[in-house]
């Protein structure tokens, strides 16, 4: 399985909200890993950046094994019971966004991601910031790529309207590979102006203008994590592991 901690934050300042929530590899290596003192301005230009070691490694299992366990507990529910215990996600089958409560393993890996990160994430969304959406995003073998997608866009709002920002965290709780299907963006296409251009492409999976631009997939090791406009188009792979 391939399993990995969501959590979005999104700017405390605006009245803006989602529509839905938030979902959960290199090809290339123009779009480098930036040191701490630049994520926020890597996190700005590419609209996604890389927090390599934001949490340690023996933290990140205690938090993979609660989930596994949460997760058990959870599938033996009747499916009405579970209905409000699993976000939504593209293409479901073997793939599951599994909401998190503040259990002692996610508050630990939370304040080291927090320690980690707190200062470029407060340059991204604000001080006064909240967090809106906690989870364990997993995906089996089997699973499908999903179609390529942002999570939130600038369709309907005013080209003078200042819509709050919001910024997802995975933090990888095993080593992610390219087999098991990692999270695959396309950098650079958060802004205004690539959202006006995909959204005169007609419906598709995978739009025909984004497959001659730049692409990365997001190998990650355990405690690494990816910063991502929630903007940016990406996709989870198929898990082929």
């Amino acid at each position: 399985a391939n399993a990995g901690l969501l959590a979005s934050t999104v700017a405390g300042t605006r009245t803006w909200k989602p529509t839905r929530p938030p979902l959960v590899l290199r090809l290339r290596t123009t779009y480098m890993e930036a040191p701490a003192s630049s994520l926020s301005a890597t996190l700005e230009r590419d609209g996604f950046a890389y927090g390599r070691g934001a949490a340690l490694a023996a933290s990140c299992e205690r938090l993979r094994a609660h989930a596994d366990e949460a997760l058990a507990r959870v599938l033996d529910l009747d499916l009405d019971a579970q209905h409000d215990l699993f976000g939504e996600i593209r293409t479901p089958l073997y793939r599951r966004d599994l909401k998190l409560s503040l259990a002692p393993a996610v508050t630990q890996v939370l304040c080291e991601v927090a320690q980690a990160l707190g200062e470029s994430l407060q340059a991204a969304v604000g001080a006064a910031a909240n967090l809106c959406e906690l989870s364990v995003i997993s995906s089996d073998p089997g699973a499908e790529a999903q179609p390529t997608h942002c999570d939130t866009s600038y369709q309907g709002a005013a080209a003078d309207v200042a819509i709050g920002r919001l910024v997802s965290v995975f933090v990888a709780l095993q080593d992610i590979t390219a087999e098991m299907g990692p999270t695959q963006v396309w950098p650079r296409t958060h802004g205004r102006e690539e959202h006006s251009l995909l959204s005169l492409q007609p419906k598709s999976d995978f739009p025909a203008v984004l497959r001659d631009r730049p692409t990365e997939l997001a190998l990650l090791r355990t405690g690494d994590a990816l910063l991502m406009d929630s903007r940016l188009w990406h996709r989870g792979g198929a898990n082929k592991s």
